[in-house]
C-alpha cells in the first residue's frame, strides 16, 4: 500500500507508507532537486522564452474576450406585474341519508301483508352548526371578537347551505352570532339533503351536521339520529342482523359524475358469507343501489359488513328494521363506524327496566382467533359482570354477541381491549308501553353504540333537530375535566358547564343543564381538560306524545370536523 497524505489539525502531513518509505510528494522533491526535467527551481533560458510567448497568446485571448464582453448591449429590463396567491379554505359538503325507507324489493312484492300497513314518515330534521376553528367557544368561553366584523360592522361568520338531492334550496334561515358561530335548523323535508358548511374567510370553519327521522307510531315506530358524512371508499357496519322480522339494507349513494364499484363483504357467527354474486355493486353517476342483505345471508342475529369502493367515493348507511310478530322492535340508519382500535370506548349504552340488557357485538375480520377484554364503565366505576369477567375470545372472521345481563338502570361505557383491533359496538334498548291488543306486546327502540374518539382539542356537536331531550355521556381514562359550552338555535352561547371527570366512569350531563338565552341548546362544545383523554356521546331517549313511551337513538362526539384547504386563486395586481 502506498504513503497517503494525512489530515492535522486541518493541514496534511507527510508520512511513510506501510513500507517505511517516504510517501509520493517527499520522493518528488528529492527527484526535482537532482533532475533539471522536474526541477521546480530556476528554469532555463529555453524554456523561459517559450513560457513568454504562450503567457502573450493567452493575454491576448483574455483581452479579446473582455472586448466582446464590454460591446455586447445591456438588454432592457421590461416590467413584471407582481402575482398575487391568495388561499381560501374549501367548503366541506356533507350529505344526509333521507328517511328510512322500504327496500325496492319488499316494496316490489308486498312481503308480509301486514308489515307494509304503516309506512315510516317520509320526512327527516336536519341541524347543522359551523363556527369558526378561532371562536373563543372552542377553548371553553363565549367572548365574541371585536376584531372579526365586515365592513358594515355585522360579524363575519361561516355560512351554512343546504339543498335537496335535486339541488334545490331547502328554505331554512341560518341565524349567526358575533361569537362566529351558524345555526340552521330545517324542522321538516321530505328528501335527502346536502349541506355545505364554509368558513368565514378568518378561519377554517368547524361544523357538524346531524339528521333525524322519527316515526312514533306504526309497524317501523323509531327514533334515528344519525351523523350526516362527506363520500369514502370504504365503510364498515355492525349491530344489526338478519333473523326473521328484520330488513337490514345497505344503501349506496353515488354523488359523483363517475361510475363506482363497490366490494361488499358480510361476517357472520359463522365466520364470511359466501357472497355467491353479490360481492359486486355497481354504481351509476348519481344514483342510488340497494343491497337487501337478508336475500344474501338470512337468519342471522348479527352481521357485519364491510364495502370498500373503486371508480367513485360513495355515501354509504345502513338502515335496519326489526319486528317480532306485530309488535315494533326499532329501526336505526347507521353511519359508518370509525376504523378500528386496539384500546377503545363506547359511550353512550343505556340500559333500561323493562327493556332487554344491552349486546355487546364484536367482529374480527383478521383470520386468527383475538381475545378480548371487556370493562363496564357506570357512575359509580366498573362494573363488575359474569359474562365479561374473563377475556372473550372472537374468532377470526367471525361476529359474536355478548349480553351484558345484569346492569342496573343507568348509563354507561364499555371499554374494549384486545392485542389486535377488532370492531365493536353495544346495542341498548328501551321498551315504550303496551300497545292495544291482547297479541301485541310492549313496542322497542334500539340504539347502536360505536367507538368514540378521545378529543385531542375543543369540538362541536349538533343536537337533535326537534330538542334535546336527552344527555351527554362522558368517560375518561385518567381523572381531568371537560368545559362545555351551549349554543342555542340563534347562535348565542349559555354559560359555559364546567365538568369534573373521575377515572373509568361514566358521567352523565343532562340536557336541562344546557340551557340558553334563546332555550333548549342546539349545539354544544366540549373541550378536554387533559387531550386525548375524554370520550362522549350524546343519546336521545324522550318520546312524542303519540309514541306509547321513550324512543332512543344515539350519536358520538367526534374529532373536530373542518373545511379543507383548497381554492387556491392566482392573479396578477
Amino acid at each position: 500500500m502506498s504513503g497517503a497524505q494525512h489530515p492535522v489539525d486541518g493541514r496534511f502531513t507527510d508520512r511513510p507508507d506501510a513500507g517505511g518509505r517516504p510517501d509520493g510528494s517527499r520522493a518528488l522533491r528529492r527527484r526535482s532537486a537532482a533532475d533539471p526535467a522536474t526541477a521546480t527551481g530556476p528554469v532555463a533560458p529555453g524554456r523561459r522564452s517559450g513560457r513568454l510567448i504562450l503567457g502573450a497568446i493567452a493575454a491576448a485571448a483574455l483581452l479579446g474576450a473582455g472586448a466582446a464582453v464590454a460591446l455586447t448591449p445591456v438588454a432592457e429590463l421590461s416590467a413584471v406585474a407582481p402575482a398575487e396567491l391568495t388561499s381560501r379554505p374549501a367548503a366541506a359538503t356533507v350529505g344526509c341519508p333521507g328517511p328510512l325507507s322500504l327496500p325496492e324489493e319488499l316494496t316490489r312484492t308486498g312481503g308480509d301483508s301486514a308489515l307494509g300497513s304503516t309506512a315510516p314518515n317520509p320526512a327527516i330534521a336536519v341541524r347543522s352548526v359551523a363556527l369558526d376553528g378561532d371562536s373563543s367557544v372552542l377553548f371553553g368561553t363565549a367572548q365574541a371578537s371585536t376584531t372579526r366584523s365586515n365592513r358594515d360592522g355585522t360579524a363575519r361568520v361561516p355560512t351554512i347551505a343546504a339543498t335537496t338531492t335535486e339541488g334545490q334550496e331547502i328554505d331554512a334561515p341560518v341565524e349567526t352570532s358575533p361569537l362566529a358561530v351558524a345555526v340552521q335548523t330545517i324542522p321538516s323535508v321530505q328528501d335527502a339533503a346536502r349541506v355545505d358548511l364554509r368558513d368565514s374567510g378568518e378561519a377554517a370553519a368547524v361544523g357538524d351536521v346531524v339528521q333525524q327521522t322519527t316515526t312514533s307510531t306504526g309497524d317501523f315506530r323509531s327514533r334515528s339520529l344519525t351523523r350526516c358524512q362527506s363520500p369514502s371508499t370504504s365503510a364498515t357496519f355492525l349491530g344489526v342482523g338478519t333473523a326473521a322480522g328484520s330488513t337490514t339494507t345497505l344503501v349506496l349513494h353515488n354523488d359523483s359524475d363517475r361510475p363506482a364499484t363497490a366490494s361488499v363483504q358480510v361476517f357472520t357467527a359463522d365466520g364470511p358469507a359466501q357472497m355467491e354474486g353479490r360481492s359486486r355493486v355497481v354504481v351509476p353517476a348519481h344514483t342510488t343501489e340497494q343491497v337487501v342483505l337478508e336475500s344474501v345471508v338470512p337468519g342471522q342475529a348479527a352481521i357485519g359488513v364491510q364495502v370498500d369502493t373503486v371508480g367513485a367515493p360513495l355515501r354509504m348507511t345502513l338502515q335496519a328494521t326489526e319486528r317480532e310478530g306485530l309488535t315494533p322492535r326499532g329501526a336505526e340508519i347507521l353511519s359508518a363506524m370509525p376504523e378500528p382500535e386496539a384500546d377503545q370506548i363506547l359511550p353512550g349504552v343505556v340500559a333500561r327496566a323493562g327493556g332487554p340488557a344491552p349486546q355487546l357485538v364484536l367482529m374480527n375480520r383478521r383470520g386468527t382467533d383475538v381475545p378480548v377484554t371487556v370493562r363496564v364503565l357506570g357512575p359509580a366505576g366498573p362494573v363488575n359482570l359474569a359474562a365479561v369477567s374473563q377475556p372473550v375470545t372472537v374468532a377470526g372472521g367471525t361476529v359474536q354477541q355478548v349480553t351484558l345481563e345484569g346492569l342496573p338502570p343507568g348509563d354507561y361505557s364499555v371499554e374494549v381491549t384486545s392485542a389486535e383491533a377488532v370492531d365493536a359496538v353495544v346495542r341498548s334498548s328501551v321498551a315504550g308501553s303496551d300497545l292495544p291488543g291482547s297479541t301485541v306486546d310492549a313496542p322497542l327502540d334500539f340504539a347502536v353504540a360505536t367507538s368514540a374518539p378521545r378529543l385531542d382539542d375543543g369540538t362541536v356537536l349538533a343536537l337533535s333537530p326537534t330538542g334535546p331531550d336527552g344527555r351527554l355521556v362522558l368517560s375518561t381514562t385518567e381523572a381531568t375535566t371537560a368545559t362545555l359550552v351551549p349554543l342555542g338555535p340563534d347562535g348565542a352561547a349559555g354559560e359555559p358547564v364546567p365538568v369534573q371527570l373521575p377515572a373509568d366512569r361514566a358521567v352523565t350531563v343532562p340536557s336541562t343543564a344546557l340551557v340558553t338565552t334563546a332555550g333548549p341548546a342546539a349545539a354544544l362544545t366540549l373541550v378536554p381538560g387533559i387531550p386525548g383523554t375524554v370520550t362522549a356521546a350524546w343519546v336521545q331517549d324522550g318520546g312524542t306524545p303519540e309514541s306509547s313511551g321513550a324512543l332512543l337513538s344515539s350519536v358520538t362526539v367526534r374529532q373536530r370536523m373542518q373545511t379543507g384547504e383548497g381554492e387556491l386563486t392566482l392573479r396578477s395586481r
